[in-house]
């Protein structure tokens, strides 16, 4: 065979390779979750909020406009979450007494939410209320579209504390 019929052999074992790859991974079921994952997610967040890594906080929650977070879409809610922590010197999300329940294909995960920020010269508490989060298995998509899987996700979020729409003058 010519050196171009290699080449091509090779490229089309690559693709078939990737090809049965992505559906292997999009025949997985869904994560595992529990008590001690809600948790970790909580705690995941927490330190994107120290970090203020909107990204990777945004990423726990499902993108859908179906969503609703606080009586706010995904959208605004990233915006509203980007500004209060490009205000502040030093975030950090307290959560205490948090609690978990499963049910049929959902999982609540509540607390008591404390927004602190710490500057070079003050410490103050900037909004308290209870938070609870409703996860569910949705359909993330990989890869553009190659393969999809089923990821927990926050798709709705109730808040008792101060209306996120005061927060950076939105």
């Amino acid at each position: 065979m010519q050196r171009s019929s290699w080449i091509l052999l090779g490229i089309c074992v690559f693709i078939a390779v990737t090809l049965l790859t992505t559906y292997h991974y999009s025949t997985k079921q869904t994560a595992e979750m529990n008590q001690a994952v809600a948790f970790a997610m909580v705690h995941t967040m927490q330190k994107d909020v120290r970090d203020k890594n909107v990204d990777q906080l945004m990423s726990f929650v499902d993108p859908s406009s179906m969503t609703n977070i606080a009586d706010n879409t995904p959208k605004r809610i990233r915006k509203i979450i980007a500004q209060a922590l490009a205000a502040m010197h030093s975030p950090r999300a307290v959560v205490t007494n948090m609690q978990y329940s499963a049910g049929t294909n959902q999982v609540v995960v509540e607390g008591d939410l404390n927004i602190e920020d710490d500057g070079p010269d003050y410490s103050s508490s900037l909004t308290s209320g209870h938070l609870t989060f409703y996860l569910k298995p949705v359909t993330t998509s990989h890869m553009f579209g190659l393969w999809h899987t089923k990821e927990w996700k926050i798709t709705r979020a109730a808040w008792s504390g101060q209306n996120p729409d005061s927060y950076g003058g939105i």
